[in-house]
């Protein structure tokens, strides 16, 4: 657990009434069943609300617990669901057709990759699991004919988010994916006398800086997504509680008196 100075402890005050508006959303959203089902985008946004609402709540744990690239890992999936929302918001109901085409095309992909791997290590390929893979794949191929993957980086083109796909990347190379930068944080080299010496740290020390960003980005992601999914859902009774957050944001995570928090170093 983490030493919280007062700024950090504010900034967890504040992601504790993001996360309480975001939960008060859904609770007040009143959508008609259409003859779509579960596919109507509305529904969709509020799903996709449920899950950053889940993906928020870890991140928060994370940062409290010290584990900074954990945190931002489930950081940068608030921020996909954000890049999703707002497609759907702007698309509707061709951007859940997309959803569903992408869905097939992984499934598919993996019934693939199954099949081939257990081939190599000499399993039967007419064993009744192996049967039932080949059917997964099949069922998939004949109901989504079209079936392509979506990237995040093109599906946020266009969107009014689209400048939070820097943040996304910024957040996948500094912490959910296995890169140089990532694994960069777990070292530090020491000087004893003439030699020098690196040193692994199993869990790397957190700057105040770095928590206050996290939390920033992990509530700046959720309270997209609310905005977004209200706006989708024709508003609810928590609008003007919406408003305020929004507004109150920019002053929740200020550093100093120059409110310059972003650009004080590029420590993540």
């Amino acid at each position: 657990m983490i030493e919280q100075s007062p700024k950090l402890q504010g900034a967890f005050a504040f992601g504790e009434k993001v996360l309480g508006i975001a939960i008060d959303t859904v609770a007040s959203a009143k959508i008609d069943i259409s003859e779509l089902g579960a596919r109507d985008p509305k529904i969709v946004s509020l799903a996709l609300l449920c899950r950053t609402i889940s993906n928020f709540k870890g991140a928060i744990v994370m940062v409290r617990e010290g584990l900074i690239v954990e945190a931002q890992t489930l950081t940068r999936c608030c921020y996909e669901n954000l890049i999703w929302t707002a497609a759907l918001r702007q698309r509707g109901s061709e951007f859940v057709e997309d959803m569903l085409n992408d869905e097939a095309a992984s499934r598919k992909a993996v019934g693939q990759t199954t099949l081939k791997l257990s081939s190599r290590s000499g399993a039967d390929s007419e064993a009744g699991e192996a049967k039932l893979v080949r059917e997964f794949v099949r069922q998939s191929e004949a109901q989504f004919p079209d079936g392509r993957k979506l990237h995040v980086d093109k599906t946020a083109l266009g969107t009014a988010v689209e400048l939070v796909y820097a943040t996304y990347g910024q957040l996948s190379l500094g912490s959910a994916h296995p890169t140089i930068t990532a694994l960069g944080r777990h070292l530090h080299s020491e000087l004893e006398g003439d030699t020098r010496h690196f040193v692994i740290n199993v869990v790397p020390d957190v700057s105040e800086k770095a928590s206050l960003r996290t939390i920033r980005w992990a509530c700046e992601a959720l309270l997209g997504v609310v905005v977004a999914s209200n706006e989708m859902v024709g508003g609810t009774p928590m609008n003007d509680a919406i408003r305020q957050p929004v507004d109150e944001q920019p002053r929740a995570f200020t550093l100093g008196p120059s409110g310059s928090e972003w650009n004080a170093d590029n420590e993540q």
